[in-house]
């Protein structure tokens, strides 16, 4: 049985680059809770979404010896998630003709009538935010569901600051338009031009 790993990210690094079984299991461990944040509030209830957070390890594991800078471990996994969120958007767009049944077909599991319009408000957030450009959703759901700070998402997208911020706009225009003509979305969302 191999012990617990001790260490910072820099010994983290060190450890996985030699293979060590613990420092790969502290890894996942370490960050496996801010990845499948991003995830979820990326790409919202969706049914891969422990296959998208194996995919993210696996490929940290696969390219851990490209890590130039030990330090920047969060960073750098951040950034595999976002990168495998896209992926899964553009996928999911692919696949969407695929479906035997809509989501309105399947039967709904019983619920309380305060669960029901919570469920229904995510719901109908989500088949909006499916319908913005991947780049754009990826922007406003770091920003306003996952709070990251624009100059963060930037680096995580790698893009300018005012490309960043022009995603946004025009995300937060297009959230608006959609919520506007939807009341009970608007009172889910809320202000649209933050």
């Amino acid at each position: 049985m191999a012990l617990p790993f001790q260490g910072n990210d820099e010994s983290l690094v060190r450890g996985c680059v030699a293979g060590r079984a613990n420092a790969r299991e502290a890894l996942f461990v370490r960050f496996a809770p801010l990845v499948r944040r991003i995830l979820v509030r990326t790409l919202g209830p969706a049914d891969e979404l422990a296959d998208v957070l194996q995919e993210v390890f696996v490929e940290a594991f696969a390219s851990i010896r490209q890590l130039r800078d030990p330090s920047s471990l969060r960073a750098w996994i951040s950034r595999i998630a976002v990168n495998r969120a896209r992926r899964s958007i553009r996928s999911a767009r692919r696949r969407r003709w695929l479906r035997f049944f809509s989501p309105d077909e399947l039967p709904e599991r019983p619920q309380s009538p305060a669960d029901l319009e919570q469920s229904d408000a995510v719901a109908r957030l989500y088949r909006v935010l499916e319908s913005l450009p991947e780049e754009e959703r990826v922007v406003l759901c770091l920003h306003r569901i996952n709070e990251t700070p624009l100059e963060e998402i930037a680096r995580l997208c790698d893009l300018s600051l005012a490309t960043t911020r022009r995603r946004l706009a025009r995300a937060n225009e297009r959230l608006a338009r959609c919520c506007a003509a939807d009341p009970a979305l608007r009172q889910y969302v809320g202000d649209t031009n933050r």
